[in-house]
């Protein structure tokens, strides 16, 4: 196995679709900034029901698109430093909700 050479935030994944995104925040990366492409196949973890949670810091690294050479995309996307993803938690069981839109909240305030 690889040792990865990126850090990135999990910005969405969708685990319905297998797929989602992730921004690069290694302050060295020549791709700092940048969201990158990531599909499920990618994911090395020891659930079988492989998935990432919005806001888990994880190690990749970013290779070129097979079929693209001008699109790159995450590859061996593991737990920050061999540490386990959120999904292989053996304390928590993560559940992903979207944020209430506070602009309603506040109408209900007058």
């Amino acid at each position: 196995m690889t040792e990865n050479n990126e850090v990135g935030k999990v910005k969405f994944f969708n685990h319905k679709k297998g797929f989602g995104f992730i921004e690069i925040i290694n302050p060295e990366s020549k791709y700092i900034g940048t969201e990158q492409f990531v599909h499920f196949t990618e994911i090395k973890c020891i659930s079988e029901f492989k998935k990432l949670i919005p806001g888990e810091i994880v190690s990749l690294n970013v290779i070129n698109k097979p079929d693209d050479d001008n699109k790159t995309i995450c590859s061996n996307v593991e737990g920050l430093y061999g540490s386990k993803l959120f999904i292989d938690s053996d304390e928590y069981i993560y559940r992903v909700r979207s944020k209430m839109n506070r602009s309603n909240n506040d109408d209900n305030e007058d």
